[in-house]
């Protein structure tokens, strides 16, 4: 005989499967919080789709395909034209923070203290910037 209360073991289970989807629907989020971040703080300055030409600093497209320096069109620092390392969200990470320490004549004056905004920035370029 039931009593027509729900089991608690139940709840508990929907509660996880809740905590789950949300967590499975972060990057989207995280996604749609970056491209924020990005129109207020980065779009003056970068470009990012493709064929989009270039602002006062590169077009992003292809970001994560290419050379530090390596946007044929773009007069680039002395030290990122000699850079032979490609871009990854790690360095990227490490090039909004402080881009002096990548190279110390950048042209680039945006600098980023807060690890979460770089984070939710990086994804955001992750997904629109690749075909």
């Amino acid at each position: 005989m039931t009593s027509g209360r729900r089991n608690p073991g139940s709840r508990l289970m929907t509660a996880i499967l809740l905590v789950a989807a949300s967590l499975i629907a972060s990057p989207p989020l995280l996604a749609d919080e970056g491209a924020d971040l990005f129109k207020k703080q980065c779009i003056a300055c970068h470009t990012y789709e493709k064929d989009g030409g270039r602002r006062q600093g590169p077009n992003l497209w292809g970001l994560f395909d290419r050379d530090l320096g390596g946007l044929a069109e773009f007069p680039y620092s002395k030290g990122l034209k000699v850079e032979q390392r490609s871009w990854t969200p790690e360095l990227l990470d490490q090039w909004l923070e402080e881009p002096k320490s990548l190279s110390p004549d950048t042209y680039m004056m945006y600098r980023q203290a807060d690890p979460e905004i770089r984070r939710r920035i990086i994804v955001f370029l992750e997904t629109a910037t690749r075909e």
